[in-house]
């Protein structure tokens, strides 16, 4: 009998007991969790889906406390038949993560990385990216945008803002307005893709907006 993997112990496992305890946590609150195999699975393959994954057969060096987490990334790796290399708290402290990351390398997408200006530092690059991830989260995953659809920004000549502007014109939004507190120059937001500027303190807003949207206010 050839032995099994980690990946194919737990699918026997998943595959068998669907609806029995896999994992039971008790925080520090005192409030107790737990998943069955069914529910673990959906956890999982939400990690697939998440996780940044390696090429098959890569080594994978995680830092986490072990957690529900931990487990589903575990899981999910092991399905590309991935090394795992678990660091953390409970496995060496600080000098094992430490010699860990000294033995690493990052590995992303191509596609995922941003080329920055040489005159940009990496504080000012990760706050540029939080706009732009802060600005598409609030279009897609919770705005849920559709094409034709009318979007009004507030706070537009914020970074946050003035990402949404842009985001929202890529997105085929069908008017796109930019609300600010004062009027100044208008030209960098309709560069970005605002058909329209309106000033929140201003008595015609309302009036701006229903002519900007044809009377329909969206």
């Amino acid at each position: 009998m050839s032995e099994q993997t980690f990946d194919e112990i737990w699918q026997t496992a998943d595959d068998r007991h669907p609806r029995s305890p896999l994992l039971i946590l008790r925080a520090d609150c005192g409030k107790v969790t737990s998943w069955i195999y069914e529910e673990f699975g959906v956890v999982v393959a939400r990690a697939d889906r998440r996780s940044s994954l390696p090429p098959t057969g890569d080594a994978v060096h995680v830092v986490l406390r072990s957690c529900p987490a931990f487990l589903a990334l575990w899981l999910a790796f092991a399905r590309l038949s991935a090394c795992f290399v678990p660091v953390g708290p409970g496995f060496g402290g600080t000098r094992d993560i430490e010699s860990q990351v000294r033995r690493s390398k990052v590995a992303v997408d191509a596609r995922l990385p941003i080329r920055l200006p040489r005159t940009w530092s990496h504080e000012s690059g990760a706050a540029a990216v939080l706009s732009l991830m802060t600005a598409h989260n609030a279009l897609s995953a919770t705005g849920r945008l559709a094409a034709g659809e009318s979007v009004e920004v507030t706070a537009a000549r914020s970074r946050a803002g003035q990402a949404t502007v842009r985001i929202a014109r890529e997105f085929g939004a069908g008017r796109v307005l930019a609300v600010v507190r004062s009027m100044g120059d208008e030209t960098p937001l309709r560069d970005l893709g605002a058909e329209a500027i309106v000033e929140t303190g201003s008595l015609g807003f309302a009036e701006t907006v229903l002519a900007a949207t044809d009377g329909s206010g969206c």
